[in-house]
C-alpha cells in the first residue's frame, strides 16, 4: 500500500504517491486551482489517486493563520483568546495547535475550510496535517551563522531568519513583485536588528536562479544565492519535474 503526500496552497496543489519501502515516487500530480475548487478535486484526479486507499497520507498546508507560541504558554483553555489575537473575531472556525519535535515551540494555526473538506475526502486509515511552519520548525538543523531564508510558493513567501542556532523569525507574507519581496527583507531586517554584512539570504521555491531578484538584494547584502541543498529547503523550481520534487515529498513525516 502506498503513501500520499500533498502540498496545498490556495493557488497550486501537488500530489505525489509514495512507494515507501523502495523510497521512490510512483505517481505525480499538479495543478492550478483556485480554493472553490478544492472540495470537488478528488473526484477530478487521475484515477492512480482517487481510486487508491493510502496507508498514510501527509497533507503540508498553508494555514489562512498561524502564530508560534513557547509550548510553556500554552493551554487548550487559552487557545480562543491567543486565536482572537492573529486574526479577526469569528474568522477562524477551527483554531488548532501543534508543537514541534522537541516539543518547546507551539504553531496556532487555521485550516482554510476548502482544503480541509479535499483533506477529509481522501480514503486513508492514517491521515496527518502540517502546517508550513511547523514544517520549517521540525525539518532543519538552524545554523550558527545568519541567515535569512526566503521559501515562495506562488503568492505567498514565507521569510525564515537564523541566527547562534536558533530561530529568531518565521512568517510569511503576500508576494507578487520584486519589490514586495525587498520590502518585507527590509522590514524583517529593522525587526531583528541584523547586520547586513554578516547576513547571507537564500532563496528557494519559485524563485529563479537568474532572477533580478538576487541582483536586487546584491545591493545591500553581500551574499546571495539560490538554495541547492535539497535536505533542508528543497526547491520546486520546476513545477511538473517529478524528480525535483520527490525529495521534498519523502521528508514529510
Amino acid at each position: 500500500m502506498l503513501d500520499l503526500k500533498i502540498i496545498a496552497t490556495p493557488h497550486q496543489v501537488f500530489l505525489g504517491t509514495i512507494d515507501v519501502k523502495n523510497n521512490e515516487i510512483v505517481d505525480y500530480y499538479q495543478q492550478n486551482i483556485a480554493l472553490h475548487q478544492y472540495p470537488l478535486l478528488w473526484n477530478t484526479l487521475p484515477d492512480a489517486f482517487k481510486n487508491q486507499t493510502f496507508k498514510n497520507t501527509t497533507l503540508l498546508f498553508h494555514p489562512t493563520y498561524f502564530t508560534l507560541l513557547p509550548s510553556a504558554l500554552f493551554t487548550p483553555s487559552n487557545l480562543e483568546a491567543i486565536t482572537e489575537s492573529i486574526a479577526p473575531k469569528n474568522s477562524i472556525e477551527n483554531p488548532e495547535y501543534q508543537t514541534n519535535k522537541n516539543g518547546n515551540i507551539g504553531v496556532i494555526f487555521d485550516t482554510n475550510k476548502e482544503i480541509s473538506s479535499f483533506f477529509k475526502s481522501i480514503n486513508s486509515p492514517n491521515s496527518t496535517k502540517i502546517p508550513l511552519p511547523l514544517f520549517y520548525l521540525n525539518q532543519h538543523t538552524f545554523p550558527t551563522d545568519v541567515k535569512i531564508v526566503l521559501h515562495k510558493f506562488d503568492q505567498i513567501t514565507y521569510y525564515i531568519v537564523y541566527k547562534d542556532n536558533n530561530l529568531i523569525f518565521l512568517n510569511s507574507f503576500k508576494t507578487i513583485t520584486i519589490e514586495d519581496c525587498i520590502y518585507f527583507l527590509l522590514y524583517i531586517q529593522k525587526e531583528t536588528n541584523i547586520e547586513w554584512s554578516q547576513t547571507e539570504v537564500i532563496l528557494y521555491g519559485q524563485f529563479e536562479s537568474n532572477s533580478s531578484l538576487l541582483s536586487r538584494i546584491n545591493d545591500f547584502v553581500p551574499t546571495v544565492s539560490v538554495g541547492i541543498n535539497k535536505s533542508q529547503f528543497d526547491p520546486i523550481e520546476t513545477f511538473g519535474e517529478a524528480h525535483k520534487f520527490f525529495e521534498f515529498l519523502t521528508q514529510l513525516s
